[in-house]
């Protein structure tokens, strides 16, 4: 009995510009900046204490900046972790007459064949 360990994998050309676009903006992505926390206001130079208006508004500004940067850094830390998964190198130009089509993908999550034909005995 024969087992067709290999099989042929047909992607088509939609799959494929697909598989590129999600390439190139994963490598082109960039991290966020993370946003300044405002200060909560003090007594200013007469010495007098800012109403409680302005210190609910700043504590709120301060809560948002927090939440904000919170976000950023989940998203900065998914960015880098992609991004660490995902590499373009560029290799020098190849001329026409060498290669008239190259393209070069390497996948780390793949399965070698065990061979062409296996034969139960």
């Amino acid at each position: 009995m024969l087992f067709d360990v290999q099989k042929d994998l047909v992607l088509n050309n939609d799959f494929i510009n697909s598989l590129y676009r999600v390439i190139a903006k994963v490598v082109k992505t960039k991290t966020r900046e993370i946003v300044p926390v405002p200060e909560m206001p003090g007594p200013d130079a007469e010495g007098a204490e800012p109403s409680e208006e302005v210190k609910q508004a700043a504590q709120k500004s301060i809560e948002e900046a927090m939440k904000t940067n919170q976000e950023v850094e989940r998203f900065n830390t998914e960015v880098v972790h992609f991004q660490s998964k995902v590499k373009v190198a560029v290799r020098a130009v190849l001329s026409e007459e060498v290669l008239p089509e190259v393209a070069i993908m390497r996948l780390n999550n793949y399965r070698e064949s065990v061979g062409e034909n296996l034969v139960e005995t």
